[in-house]
């Protein structure tokens, strides 16, 4: 199963990452060379270019899937696209965001922008619902 959808053409880059990924650390592990599970995991996160904390998301991916095998990791990033549906809500975080001149931007600058009066006077009556 694990195989067959990774071999999906049409799945995301880092959707099937995840997946390449997953199936190299169940490689290592079975390949009979007595690599145990922290270490297939450190094997397929170090040959990635990653470390320890994609090691230990691979854990969490694998055990999910063994236990539902319908249950595969999802890419929270996989749409560019604003998911707030009031486009003049969106368009003003929007503007606000650009107009921060930050190299970072952090949630926590939405909520203080969303949580001025004079913005949720404005704005808050244009969401739909």
């Amino acid at each position: 199963m694990l195989e067959k959808k990774e071999k999906d053409m049409t799945l995301d880059l880092v959707f099937h990452g995840c997946l390449s990924s997953m199936l190299s650390m169940l490689r290592f592990y079975t390949s009979g060379k007595e690599t145990g599970w922290q270490e297939s995991s450190l094997l397929t996160a170090t040959s990635t270019g990653k470390g320890h904390s994609v090691a230990h998301s691979l854990h969490g991916w694998i055990w999910n899937f063994l236990e539902d095998n319908e249950q595969l990791p999802i890419n929270l990033y996989c749409c560019s696209m604003s998911r707030i549906e009031a486009e003049d809500l969106a368009s003003e975080i929007c503007n606000h965001t650009q107009s921060l001149d930050k190299k970072y931007l952090f949630a926590m600058d939405i909520i203080d922008y969303l949580n001025q009066s004079e913005v949720q006077a404005r704005c808050y009556d244009s969401i739909p619902g």
